[in-house]
């Protein structure tokens, strides 16, 4: 389960067995649920309600493609977030990344086995690439059993937020 505070102090929570969205009050009373088409692993919440969100879908129309926009109802929008859409079963970590709000029209999205940070426009639209071949951080394409929160060479802070990114050497 995931969770995220959102303006207004609403702690919305993210139930990836169930599919489901529940959001509570300061006080934690249940202000609302609603259903989700896929499992959430990481959130950015835009002004209007929408919500921006990292997962892997395995439907013919939606796999290889790693970011989602939901509408306020938590209805699949727009897929996007991968330029050439790898999908092997043996690359899976491939298709992981950590988003971050840019602004209200687009997010930032990195890659968590290689230095590489891209932005993204909501409706789909590669914007940016930036790529940094750095000693200390060896990009890696196969699984070989690590465990992300064991991987400790990250471009991000545990919060999820993007550290300092230089486009310099």
């Amino acid at each position: 389960m995931t969770g995220a505070l959102t303006t207004g102090d609403s702690l919305h929570l993210f139930d990836g067995e169930l599919l489901r969205e529940t959001v509570l009050t300061p006080t934690f009373d249940v202000a609302r649920t609603l259903r989700l088409p896929l499992r959430v692993r990481e959130t950015v919440f835009l002004d209007d309600g929408r919500i921006v969100v990292q997962s892997s879908m395995a439907t013919p129309d939606l796999v290889g493609h790693p970011i989602h926009l939901l509408d306020r109802e938590r209805n699949i929008v727009k897929s996007f977030g991968s330029a050439d859409q790898v999908i092997r079963p043996d690359m899976s970590i491939y298709r992981l990344r950590r988003i971050e709000k840019a602004d209200e029209s687009s997010v930032w999205s990195a890659f968590v086995n290689q230095y590489v940070i891209e932005s993204w426009s909501i409706d789909g639209v590669r914007l940016t690439v930036l790529r940094r071949d750095v000693p200390w951080f060896e990009p890696w394409h196969y699984n070989k059993g690590l465990r992300l929160a064991n991987h400790r060479t990250s471009p991000w802070r545990p919060s999820g937020r993007i550290t300092r990114v230089g486009c310099g050497s």
